[in-house]
């Protein structure tokens, strides 16, 4: 919500008088907040689950498969979505935003959340998606990175949780032919930001990661190349909810029969500020190239690295897999990317084996871009104590106990305290539920015990 409507509706907002008390405040409803919620759920503890977005389920439900065994991601991911929905010790707020931490003490915190407007009912909205057929207005599908359209009023994919439209008021031209033709009525325009405080015992940050924006590299030309686009992008191009029918290249609808893959576009790379490793981009390029051969079974990959950081379990078997259906590896930074008078793109690179500068064209060229974190606007709402962050502002826990912060009764799971994969953030999101319930349970021991005054060195 940036521009002036926007601000006036938040001007309005109300705050809602009651008492709203949990154990716990997941904050982020992606794979490692789901994992935690149901966790704590599972163990009887009450739990307020924060999601900025209009659905649960994070970058990992637009995933195609996930590596190295590729298991279809978006399985695994839609039944955790709909267990955090329907888990009778779970309250799932979508579309809202947490607005001030105050840590008044130990086990002692109040949370500010605000709750943004959908303008339709939840209440009485079925998700029958009329509302967005009857739309005019045509935006950049934020869940397919802009290779496709949504309106104004959209539900943001067929399985979202919960599955209610909502209204872009920044882009609404106020035709109401949404309003009109809603079956169910459900389109209230008069609706009102609303502001509750909240009281939580504890509180987990799993804020996930952002993608580092591509354009920043400028000598690759993302945004102006029509066909160089990001890893993100080809996720969507070869997920099951894909945009298209098959993998296309965006200018022209062409089915590539080249694609050349350059790794560590904004990691290990100090001249923009992120000279650490994010761990999982070779590894899902290496996924995307076997998909890709898969969907395409005629196409060359090409992949442009300085090296291959094939580290976990069954990694090594995955890299050699790739290699031996064909994909090509190319050790050498790439210099520049050029686009060409027929669509195609030029890739400049040093090749370090034969240590010259050669080129290369390829119908489509694929950035693999880092992980970089998504934890400013909550941590900057923190009052009453700072939780402390390292170089990058990855959220910094004790290697003994790696989802505690320095904040007592603050843990952190997932990429909100470094880049990983999903393996390894699900196990953290389970390991800072444990740590998250037995705190709860020491805390409320401690509450039990009553206090014992000492007077003239006796007991009463």
């Amino acid at each position: 919500m940036g521009n002036d409507l926007s601000q006036k509706i938040l001007e309005r907002a109300e705050l809602i008088q009651g008492s709203f008390e949990y154990d716990v405040v997941v904050i982020g409803g992606g794979i490692a907040g789901m994992e935690a919620s149901l966790n704590l759920a599972e163990m009887g503890f009450k739990v307020l689950l924060v999601e900025k977005e209009p659905t649960i389920g994070g970058k990992m439900f637009l995933l195609s498969k996930v590596f190295p065994t590729l298991d279809c991601a978006s399985c695994i991911s839609t039944p955790k979505m709909a267990a955090v929905a329907h888990h009778p010790n779970i309250d799932l707020w979508t579309y809202s935003e947490v607005t001030r931490i105050d840590v008044k003490g130990k086990g002692d915190f109040e949370i500010t959340v605000l709750r943004k407007p959908r303008f339709v009912n939840e209440d009485l909205c079925t998700g029958c998606g009329t509302c967005e057929e009857v739309c005019p207005v045509v935006l950049p599908k934020e869940y397919d990175y802009g290779l496709r359209g949504r309106k104004a009023a959209y539900i943001p994919f067929d399985t979202a949780v919960p599955k209610k439209a909502v209204i872009d008021i920044n882009n609404c031209i106020f035709c109401g032919q949404c309003e009109r033709a809603c079956p169910a009525g459900a389109i209230d325009f008069a609706q009102k930001p609303r502001i509750y405080k909240i009281k939580a015992h504890a509180i987990i940050i799993a804020t996930g990661y952002r993608l580092f924006p591509a354009e920043r590299k400028e000598q690759y030309g993302y945004g102006k190349i029509p066909n160089a686009i990001t890893a993100m992008q080809m996720e969507r191009l070869l997920s099951p909810t894909r945009p298209f029918n098959s993998v296309l290249r965006p200018s022209d609808g062409k089915e590539p029969s080249s694609i050349g893959y350059v790794l560590c576009v904004g990691s290990r790379d100090k001249t923009v500020g992120n000279p650490r490793c994010s761990q999982v981009c070779c590894m899902y390029s290496i996924k995307q190239a076997q998909l890709i051969l898969g969907a395409l079974p005629l196409a060359d990959v090409t992949i442009y690295c300085m090296d291959i950081r094939a580290y976990g379990k069954g990694f090594e078997e995955f890299y050699q897999k790739a290699r031996a259906m064909g994909v090509k590896f190319v050790r050498g930074r790439v210099a520049k990317i050029e686009g060409l008078s027929n669509g195609n793109v030029r890739v400049i690179y040093e090749d370090i084996d034969e240590g010259r500068v050669k080129s290369a064209e390829h119908d489509l060229v694929v950035l693999s871009v880092g992980l970089l974190p998504n934890n400013d606007e909550v941590l900057s709402k923190v009052h009453g104590a700072k939780i402390t962050v390292d170089e990058l502002g990855f959220i910094v826990t004790n290697p003994s106990t790696p989802t505690q912060t320095n904040v007592e009764g603050i843990f952190a799971a997932g990429c909100a305290t470094g880049p990983k994969d999903i393996p390894d953030t699900i196990l953290e999101a389970a390991s800072a539920a444990a740590r998250c319930a037995a705190y709860l349970k020491s805390l409320k021991q401690e509450r039990m015990i009553p206090v014992e005054v000492i007077s003239n060195g006796k007991k009463r």
